[in-house]
Formats: C-alpha cells, structure tokens, sequence
C-alpha cells in the first residue's frame, strides 16, 4: 500500500495540556490517529481560534494547494465552503448534527444559511462518516438531497475511538463515585439527572458527585448564545459542597481523563431528551468506556442499545435514577462487573482498529462518488424557472396597467393644465379690468382735487386782490385827502400872510423878508413832512403787499402739499388694492396649484398602491407556489424514505 499524505481539517483542536477539550477535538485526534494507524501521513491543520498559529478560513484553499494532500478530511461540513478549488477527494465527518447545534445556539430556526451551505459542503464529499447508527437516515437524507446517489451513498460509520489501551480496575466492591463532565451546551439540559445524582450523594455518606463543566468554545461565531438551565444548575450545585458534591470549572484535559482513570467508578451521561440529543454520539461517553467506567444514560440515548446489551452501563427511566444509584451504592460489585464490561466495550468496537475499518478501506483507494445536480439545486431551478415565467407575465400585466394609468394620468394632467391655463387668463382679465377701473376712478378723483384746489386758488387771489386794492384805494384816499388838507392848509397860510402883508405894510421890509424865509421854511417843512408821510404809507402798503404775496404763496404752497398728499394717499390706495388683488391671484394661483399637485399625488398613490397590490399578488403567488414546491419536496423525502426503509428491509431479508 503506499503512502498518502491526507490532510485533516478542523475547527477544534485535539488535547493540549492544561486546557480543556471539546467533543470536535477528540474526534480530530480520533481521525489523526486512525489515518496515522493506517500508515499514510496525516497533516493537521486547525483554525484559528481554536489553535493560535491555526489557519484563517480564508487561507485554507491556498494552504491545501501548498500541502498538495491526495485527500482530505472534514471534521464537520462547516469548513466545506473554504475548500475554493480543491479538486481532490474530500472526506467530511459529521460528527453531530451542526445544523441543530447552530439553531439551539442562535436561539432561532432560520435555516436557510445552514442548509444551503450543509447542502453545497456535502455535495462535494466523496464520503460521509459518522459516529452512531442514529445518524444514518439522518444524513443520508442530507445526502441525497445534495445529489448524491441514493443507490449507493458514500455514508459509512466511524464509532467513536480513543487511542491507547483502555483501563482495567481491579476493585471488586468500589465505593459510587459519580463523575459528569462537558461543555455547558445550551441544548444540554442535565438539572434532573444531576440534582437526582446530587439527591443521592447526598444522602450516602461514601456515595460523591464530581462535576466537571466548561465554557463552550465559541468558534469565532459572531452572536451571543444562552445557556439553558446551567447557570441554575451550578448555583444549586454549589451549595452542596459540604454533601459531597464538587464543582469543577474549566478543568484541563489531562487532569479531567486522570480523574476518570483513577477516583471515579461510574460516569453519567444523562439529559432531557431533543432532536439534538437524540442524533449526538457522545465523546465524554467514550472517554468514560476508555477509563474503565460504566455509563449511564437515557434510553433515548444512541448509546443506549450498546451500553445495556455489553452489560457497560444502564439507560433507566428518568423516574428510575435514584433507584438505580441507590442500588449501586449498595452494591459495588455490579460497579465491577460493569466496568469490566466498559473495558472490553471500549478495547472492541471502540478501539481506533475496531472503529476505523470504513476509513482506512476508503484510503486505501480514495475515489469520487457518484453524484449528480444537488436535488435541491434542481427545484430551485425549476421554481425559478416557473416563478420567473409567472413574474414575467405578471409584469408584463402590471406593465400595461401601468401604461393605461399613465396615459389616463396624463390626459387628466394635461386637462388639469388646460383648465389652470384658463383659470389663470381669467383671473389676469379680471386683474386688469380691476385695476384699469381704480385708474380711471384716481384719475378722475386727481382731476376733481385738482379742479377744487385751482378754483380755491383763483378765489384767495381774487380775495388776496381785492384786499390789495382795497387798501391801495383806501391808502390813495387817504394821500389825497392829506395833500387836500395841506394844499388848503397852505392856502389858509398864504392868505394870512398876504392879509399880514397888507395889514402891515408900513412895517419894514426886513421883517417882511423875515416873515417870508419863514413861511417858505415852514412850507418847506410841511412838503418834506407830507413826502416823508407818503413816503411812510407807501412803505406801508408795499410791506403790506410783500405780506398778502407771502400769504398767498404759503397758501399756494400748502395747497400744492395738501394736493401732492392727497395724490400720495391716492397712489398708495391704488398700490394697495393692486397688491391685494396680486395676493388674490397669488393665492387662487398657489391653491389651483396645490389642486393640481394634490391630483398628481392622489394619481401617483393610486398607481403605487395598484404597483403594490400587484407586487402583493405576485408574493402570494411566489409564497404558494414555495409553499407547493415544499410539499411536494416533502412528499418526495417521504417517498425516499419509504423507499430506503423497503430497501432496508429487502437487505434485512437477504442478510
């Protein structure tokens, strides 16, 4: 036989000192050892972060093509995707239901993701290996629906095996020493069996119960998961220090297994039963069978058959525990006798020889499987070849509706337009008559304020006039009847003089000339008093004139402002009732809009509600024929499955 270098894959890395272990991990050094055993090379390659210096996804197609295996092995299909173009053949180990593990970890059963990928992973394996009878038709459901051949599917078993010698005990009579051990799962629910386990422990002084718990890895997944019932469980537990149970957290491997080896005498392995569960073949189980201890479980356990058939352990009913262990505290030498059985349980069918005989035969000549379009891939052609059809037609459907409510739309738009066209022209024709109307009525109004100040003009310069010539009349009377009395005055004077004269005229002529020079100065002085005087009136009067031409033009003045207001007073009127009637335009302008657009809108909703209502009808139709496809999907598996079942028993007939 020669050689093969085979890599071997995985998320979870095989013991460490000092650290715990996952039941990934001991499958990993399961497959390690077993490929080693049958004298090809095995190469390791783990992902971060469960190995440090590990591989990034990413990475493992370029490491394979560095390594050049002639093939390789999965643990668990979750890697299958980060394969790239690897061409060789692949061996995936489906050492649990990931799928179930992954829906009780998110808390959701969105299984899209998962099944897509589980289905793409294993339609590029050329064999399948699993670790109990229990997962067979599970798995050859999965198998067959990633297009492999039903007829001969590449699914073989791998029991679950350790490497080394298993322990033999040499008590005959050995005290209970009950030990569990594992991961804190969140689809692991131990509180009954436990607390029972602890009820016992109890109440037997030489009877304990250690358990042995861990955080469970997370792998990197990006979501916080619960914890079921184990918080709980731990803090009831860790009350019952003193009764004889220990709680062990996070303890390494090596000290975990030499517990096992070395103080415990029975192990257990109990739950409350889940689709998880009933699938999961469990590692903690074997270590026990690989230490020397009888297990006990729950007869839904896929264990179960093999415990109780070799005598290497017990499946009671939940209701039968404590009687169970109150027995065996009783009685140590059935714990011998089981253990004894567990020896040669684990030296058999679960030794890495006893275990291994699928895969190392398929080493020996690792060959492609037959297989053909993932079944799955097919429906979904056909339902999309079907959903296509019908979507094209739904659209061309929903096209011409829309096209017929487009045209409709825009005939009313453009009839909107028309009549906004008209409402607008008609409200400009009623604007401008308006405003030609208070025109004409300011102009009119201009004319009349005019008129009336032009004629009570005309009437104060008349007044103004006559007033002038009053005074000018009545300043020349005056004038006239002064120069009457002067010139009378003087008369009067003359004919005293000349009467002096002739009275007097033996008096000399000097004092004749004298007499003379002084009436002539008296003369002199009364004509200079009458000039000054007229002088005086005049000046007067054309004081009085300047006062009656100030007066009138102030008058003028006042008027010209008093007109000037009131043709302020008249524009801002008019200025007014013009902006008021733009703002009424404005405003009828801005609603006949908002109609207009409230109409657009309202056609727009309906043609979006009319696109909806088709989308909706198009999802109903999609979601029924989805719904149809599953059914018929689901008919097909039962048929498989009846199918697989006849052949089952036709081989059950010829064996």
């Amino acid at each position: 036989m020669s050689r093969r270098r085979i890599a071997i894959v995985s998320s979870c890395a095989p013991p460490k000192a000092g650290q715990p272990v996952t039941g990934g991990g001991l499958r990993t050094l399961q497959l390690l050892e077993t490929v080693r055993a049958t004298g090809h090379v095995p190469s390791l390659l783990v992902e971060r972060p469960a190995d440090p210096k590990g591989f990034a996804r990413e990475e493992l197609a370029a490491r394979l093509a560095k390594l050049r295996p002639s093939a390789v092995i999965l643990e668990q299909w979750g890697l299958g995707a980060a394969l790239g173009d690897f061409d060789k053949p692949v061996v995936i180990d489906l050492h649990g239901s990931l799928l179930l593990e992954n829906v009780y970890r998110r808390g959701d059963i969105d299984l899209a993701l998962d099944a897509g990928a589980k289905l793409a992973a294993l339609a590029r394996a050329d064999l399948l290996l699993v670790p109990s009878s229990a997962q067979l038709s599970w798995f050859a459901s999965w198998a067959t629906l990633a297009g492999l051949d039903p007829r001969e599917l590449p699914l073989r078993l791998l029991p679950l095996a350790l490497p080394g010698t298993p322990t033999k005990r040499k008590a005959k009579k050995p005290a209970l020493r009950l030990v569990y051990g594992g991961a804190r799962w969140p689809w692991i629910d131990s509180s009954v069996g436990l607390m029972t386990a602890a009820g016992v422990a109890a109440a037997n002084p030489d009877t304990t119960l250690d358990v042995f718990l861990y955080e469970p890895p997370r792998h990197g997944l990006g979501f916080d998961e619960e914890l079921g019932t184990w918080d709980e469980v731990e803090a009831d537990l860790a009350g019952m220090a003193d009764q004889g149970i220990t709680l062990h957290r996070d303890t390494g491997h090596a000290r975990f297994t030499k517990f096992l080896r070395t103080e415990a005498t029975v192990a257990l392995d109990v739950w409350a039963p889940n689709p998880e569960r009933l699938l999961a073949a469990t590692t903690r189980s074997v270590e026990s069978l690989h230490a020397g201890l009888p297990v006990i479980t729950v007869p839904e356990a896929s264990w179960a058959p093999a415990l109780t058939a070799s005598g290497a352990g017990w499946a009671p009913e939940p209701d039968g525990l404590a009687d169970l262990l109150a027995s065996l505290a009783e009685n140590g030498a059935d714990i011998a006798k089981a253990s004894r059985a567990a020896t040669k349980l684990a030296a058999g069918r679960h030794s890495l020889e006893g275990a291994g005989g699928a895969l190392s035969d398929w080493l020996a000549s690792p060959a492609k499987a037959v297989r053909s379009t993932p079944l799955l891939d097919q429906l979904t052609a056909i339902e999309r070849d079907h959903n296509a059809r019908a979507v094209a037609a739904l659209e061309a459907d929903h096209r011409s509706l829309i096209d017929q409510q487009v045209d409709a739309h825009q005939v009313e738009i453009e009839g909107l337009k028309a009549k906004g066209a008209a409402d607008i022209e008609a409200l400009t024709a009623t604007h401008g008559a308006t405003v030609e109307r208070i025109t004409d009525a300011h102009r009119l109004e201009n004319a009349s304020i005019l008129t009336d100040a032009q004629r009570r003009t005309r009437e104060q310069l008349e007044h103004w006039q006559g007033e002038l010539d009053r005074l000018r009349t009545s300043l020349e009377g005056e004038l006239k009847a002064q120069a009457e009395r002067h010139a009378q005055e003087l008369a009067a004077a003359l004919d005293r003089q000349h009467a002096e004269r002739t009275d007097e005229r033996g008096e000399a002529k000097a004092d004749r000339e004298s007499e003379r020079d002084r009436h002539r100065a008296e003369l002199q002085a009364l004509a200079e008093r009458h000039d000054q005087e007229r002088a005086a009136h005049l000046a007067e009067l054309e004081a009085r004139d300047a006062r009656h031409q100030a007066a009138i033009t102030a008058a003028a003045k006042d008027h010209k402002q008093e007109m000037e207001a009131a043709a302020a007073r008249r524009d801002a009127e008019a200025a007014r009732l013009l902006e008021e009637r733009k703002a009424e335009v404005a405003v009828r302008a801005t609603e006949h809009k908002r109609q207009m657009e409230a109409a657009a809108a309202n056609r727009d909703a309906e043609t979006a509600k009319l696109l909806e209502e088709r989308k909706a009808e198009v999802a109903v139709m999609a979601t029924e024929h989805k719904r149809q496809m599953e059914a018929a999907a689901a008919n097909r598996d039962a048929e498989t499955a009846k199918l697989l079942e006849e052949r089952k028993a036709e081989v059950a007939v010829m064996a």
